[in-house]
């Protein structure tokens, strides 16, 4: 909620009207927010502890080769189909972040103006706070593979809705708040199908290979960053965009209007490419019926486990 808080409402509003591209403002504000987040990083590191649950307590399972876990992983469906749902969702949200201040502020709204981008934040992430209290009883109901899907057939009508006027307030903050809306499946529901498939993995193969799932999710997780950012520029490149300037007489920061084809790079990245990702992430969920035999096969692993 706090880094919500400052991310959506008081870096728009306030600090980035203030620094613009001064660049040693950018340089003195990042060194501060280094130095405290430097001791409290250590803090978190030197007394936080994993700690073991009742359940697993006594194993000591047997060790397996980083062979016969990715042969595991990789022949196993449900496993590629969530590692790709997973690349191209977060890929997918990472252009999209990347390109939110320069829609608001070239788009939308005019350059950093300090209201735009903090209208488009809080009103589309309003639906994550109040979301968690509706997902869950409808994953349990209807299951969390269909309830993700549908949510991302919403997903698709609100990214179409701003579309339809890319340019107005009030329709793009609509098409957002629906959008968001069906993001919340994804949002609050990917780790438990994650989870459904180490468990069918596990099953399938007799041993667990959740550390070598959570590398690969920690290498996209680090890789798409780098990828999102690249293209993004590469495209920002080729469309002619103007990069603003910071005037050393005026202590002002100068924007440009932007041509249309760079207009349209933001437009694209920001709400078409999502309905894109919708689509791949609809197609995808079709083959991830993992909670179909799930109860089955996690009863007969608590059995296994039951006669070692």
């Amino acid at each position: 909620m706090v880094s919500g808080i400052i991310v959506a409402l008081v870096f728009p509003m306030v600090v980035l009207p203030a620094m613009g591209v001064n660049k040693s403002a950018w340089i003195v504000t990042m060194s501060v927010i280094s130095i405290l987040a430097l001791p409290l990083t250590l803090l978190e590191y030197y007394y936080t502890k994993e700690r073991v649950t009742e359940e697993s307590g006594g194993e000591t399972g047997e060790s397996v080769s980083v062979g016969r876990q990715l042969k595991a992983l990789l022949t196993d469906r449900y496993w590629v189909v969530i590692i790709l749902y997973f690349l191209i969702y977060t890929l997918g949200t990472n252009l999209k972040n990347v390109s939110l201040f320069y829609y608001c502020s070239y788009v939308l709204g005019s350059y950093n103006d300090g209201i735009t981008q903090t209208m488009v934040s809080v009103i589309g992430g309003i639906p994550m706070g109040i979301g968690i209290f509706a997902v869950w009883p409808l994953a349990k109901k209807f299951g969390k593979r269909n309830v993700t899907a549908a949510g991302f057939v919403l997903y698709a009508i609100g990214g179409a809705v701003c579309l339809l006027a890319p340019r107005n307030m009030v329709v793009v903050l609509i098409g957002q708040f629906i959008k968001n809306i069906g993001g919340l499946p994804c949002a609050y529901v990917f780790m438990a199908l994650f989870a459904d498939v180490l468990d069918h993995i596990e099953w399938k193969a007799g041993f667990r290979c959740d550390g070598m799932s959570a590398s690969a999710y920690s290498i996209i997780l680090t890789v798409r960053s780098g990828i999102a950012n690249g293209l993004f520029n590469m495209c920002l490149s080729s469309a002619g965009y103007k990069a603003p300037i910071f005037d050393e007489v005026t202590q002002q920061t100068v924007a440009y209007t932007q041509n249309a084809s760079t207009q349209n790079v933001f437009i694209f990245f920001f709400l078409g490419l999502e309905i894109i990702t919708a689509v791949i992430m609809i197609a995808l969920l079709l083959f991830l019926n993992v909670e179909k035999n799930l109860p089955k096969e996690q009863a007969e692993i608590a059995a296994r486990k039951g006669h070692k």
